[in-house]
């Protein structure tokens, strides 16, 4: 096929007679996923842009639009053209070449990905496919799909990703969410210090949890679905959304409350469910059920297995060898495997399950049965004493707050405590006493040792994590007192110009400082006698600090405990009436009751 003339210097020549110059100034190499691109590009559409050539005999080099020619050599070789195909050139003398190949090169300016992302949406807008697009542009169909999802994107996250207020990581954490007004939000929120992908991610998906959450294999996907829960992809990670974490725990919860069901109706006294395992201690101990029934082939091997463990283990420890150890091990897995097998074999007798519960739960999507837990308030009648065994009245088991967990104990004196340090600083000279007494016990009953100016140290009472311990009137008024104290002379530089600032300080502004540490570091229960003296004094009535709420108390007692106090507060068919109800309703009811307005725990009574 002979040239074929377009223009006064432009021509269209054949493959054949083209070859690669060497007076192609860019020598930087492109990336093979970016030649695949241009070839496909190429495959498809044809040469867009000429190639510059100069003329040598009856041959052109290429010397602008080299990688442009290495594609095509490329598809001649794959037989997708042939040495015929016309290639679009525009013919420069050779003394032009290395401006023109410099000016071409310098003159590139690459395309904004929001652009890039924008384009590729709008192909599949106008018709295209995903797969037609992908196979135009030799990429994958995932990262076809990948700038779609960018597109989507709220046009306001965009272009501040044109203007450079946002990094393309950063533009990719916002399409974990479709909600372009959430987009939004969430971009005023953490902008302009806070934008970091984690940040962003944390936000839109404050609700939402991963498909690994251990609740997954037990609920299942389609289950989820099916109750009308959505997912979110992230085609950036490996990672798919479950948007509705409350449906995932209702579906866990019935599944499990299901499962319990059976288990009263088996015989046993209660059952308890738990999403999470770890979270659950409300019970005091388990009974052991009587093996029953177990072959007797299986008992004479795990004896043996046994015995010849031991019989191992007499070896002397100067003559133990490798051989030995992993006989011990070998061993030591057969005694488990066949443990394993006897547990199948024990047997609650009606009995025992009267008196005790299960625990339901789950593992791995398995649903799991703890038998035999026994519960505080089951303790004598699954271990009655014998008669030798009778306590007398000073060793009686004390009942009172049978169902309080240690943590709940612990949150309840925290409570206790905040609220009478609040009325114990407002009286200065119970403080000022206080604070002279444990002066002198401690010069007088413990060695000096602390490097302060006096060897007396006071430590301010540790509340702990003590959920709401913030949110109380006793907190509020401790913050009012704090904030009326004298503390400029705090702000100097060293401790003398601070005791000299100190010393300047008016008695009654002394007093209050005197009255707020001393207050704040009072342990009432250490003293003898001395609580009773204080509490009198101050007039102590722990019902003006502090309610019982559903988070703060009802919720962390056991249901027999709420029914009992909902008989003892409200009376009438209550207890019988919500015997079935669950723990939750329970503790909802009893916060909401008028009845309950004046109730206290046992130990603020």
């Amino acid at each position: 096929m002979t040239k074929k003339q377009t223009k006064t210097n432009l021509l269209s020549i054949p493959l054949k007679d083209l070859f690669l110059s060497e007076h192609n100034v860019r020598t930087v190499k492109s990336s093979k996923g970016d030649d695949k691109i241009l070839r496909s590009l190429i495959a498809a559409n044809g040469v867009k842009q000429n190639l510059v050539v100069h003329k040598e005999g009856d041959k052109y080099g290429v010397f602008a639009g080299g990688r442009r020619y290495k594609q095509l050599e490329i598809l001649r070789k794959e037989k997708v053209i042939n040495g015929n195909y016309l290639v679009p050139c525009m013919v420069e003398p050779l003394e032009n070449i290395t401006a023109v190949s410099l000016a071409e090169n310098i003159g590139r300016v690459s395309m904004h990905p929001a652009d890039e992302f924008l384009a590729f949406n709008k192909l599949i807008e106008e018709g295209r496919t995903v797969v037609e697009v992908a196979h135009q542009f030799g990429t994958s169909q995932v990262n076809v799909k990948k700038r779609m999802k960018l597109a989507c994107l709220s046009m306001v996250i965009i272009n501040h990703f044109r203007e450079g207020h946002l990094t393309l990581d950063q533009v990719i954490a916002f399409t974990l969410s479709d909600d372009h007004d959430k987009q939004i939000a969430c971009y005023k929120e953490l902008s302009p210090n806070h934008l970091s992908t984690h940040r962003i991610k944390g936000m839109l998906t404050e609700d939402a949890v991963t498909t690994d959450h251990p609740l997954m294999p037990l609920v299942t996907l389609k289950a989820y679905r099916k109750a009308g829960g959505t997912i979110t992809d992230d085609l950036f990670s490996d990672k798919t959304y479950v948007n509705d974490a409350d449906i995932l725990m209702e579906i866990a919860d019935k599944l499990l409350t299901d499962e319990a069901n059976k288990i009263i109706e088996a015989g046993w006294k209660w059952a308890d469910i738990a999403l999470d395992q770890n979270n659950y201690d409300d019970f005091q101990t388990r009974i052991t059920a009587e093996f029953k029934g177990v072959p007797k082939e299986l008992s004479q091997k795990l004896s043996a297995l046994e015995e010849e463990r031991e019989n191992l283990q007499l070896i002397d420890y100067e003559e133990w060898t490798d051989k030995d150890e992993e006989k011990e091990i070998q061993i030591d897995e057969e005694i488990e495997k066949l443990e394993e097998k006897r547990e199948q074999y024990r047997d609650f007798s009606p009995e025992q399950k009267v008196v005790s519960g299960v625990l339901v739960t789950h593992n791995h999507g398995e649903i799991i049965y703890d038998f035999g837990l026994v519960k505080k308030e089951d303790m004598l009648l699954a271990f009655p004493p014998n008669e030798s065994e009778q306590t007398s009245d000073s060793q009686a088991v004390d009942t009172d707050n049978h169902a309080e967990s240690a943590a709940l104990k612990t949150d309840l004196a925290n409570f206790k405590l905040q609220a009478i340090q609040s009325e114990l600083m407002k009286d200065d000279k119970l403080t000022y006493d206080l604070m002279v007494f444990s002066h002198v016990k401690k010069v007088f009953t413990e060695d000096c040792w602390a490097s302060l100016p006096l060897a007396v140290q006071i430590t301010v009472s540790d509340l702990g994590s003590t959920q709401g311990i913030d949110e109380t009137c006793s907190y509020k008024a401790i913050d009012a007192f704090k904030m009326g104290l004298s503390m400029d002379w705090l702000s100097q530089e060293n401790e003398k110009k601070q005791f000299a600032e100190f010393r300047a300080l008016s008695s009654v502004q002394k007093k209050r400082l005197l009255s707020y540490c001393t207050a704040l570091s009072y342990r009432y229960g250490n003293i003898n006698g001395v609580d009773e003296l204080i509490f009198e004094t101050i007039k102590f009535d722990m019902s003006q600090h502090w309610k019982p709420t559903k988070d703060n108390y009802f919720n962390r007692v056991t249901k027999p405990t709420l029914l009992d106090i909902g008989d003892e507060m409200i009376g009438g068919q209550w207890k019988e009436d919500h015997a079935k109800s669950k723990k939750g309703v329970l503790a909802d009811l009893l916060e909401a009751d008028d009845a309950m307005q004046n109730w206290m725990p046992k130990s603020f009574r």
